[in-house]
């Protein structure tokens, strides 16, 4: 059973990062325009909102009772899409508004509560750490 649900998180993951990453390479490129920031929203929103739900029993992994691909893959996914923070410029010159923003959190706490886990857990902070707080000091 928890190998299937940890499937079923992977296939999710994957959903998500063929929108998130066509976003992401678009940014990189300049020319954005809302329709593509429209389809990485409703990626987003959706993949957050199953996140949210599997958190919904106060769980501290997303399947079972340690960590396992699906919280990798979770950690993995959203660092790379909090990288959108690097692209503030680019969003505000098509005139956009960024996705990776305190609303998630007012939208997704648990599943936003649990990144940050994820990013502090010994086994993520070695490499998440750096990462995220470059993408502060770039965002900030």
């Amino acid at each position: 059973y928890q190998a299937s649900r940890v499937d079923s998180f992977l296939d999710a993951s994957l959903g998500f990062a063929r929108d998130a990453q066509a976003y992401l390479l678009k940014l990189g490129t300049g020319r954005i325009k809302p329709p593509m920031q429209e389809r990485a929203c409703a990626a987003l929103d959706a993949y957050l909102a199953g996140i949210e739900r599997a958190l919904a029993p106060a769980r501290a992994f997303l399947v079972g009772d340690r960590l396992t691909l699906a919280d990798i893959a979770f950690a993995a996914e959203l660092a790379l899409f909090s990288a959108e923070r690097a692209h503030a410029r680019t969003l505000a010159d098509a005139g956009l508004a960024p996705l990776w923003s305190g609303a998630l959190a007012t939208a997704f706490p648990r599943a936003l509560a649990q990144f940050a886990a994820l990013c502090a857990h010994e086994a993520f902070a070695p490499e998440l750490g750096p990462y995220l707080a470059k993408l502060e000091k770039r965002d900030g």
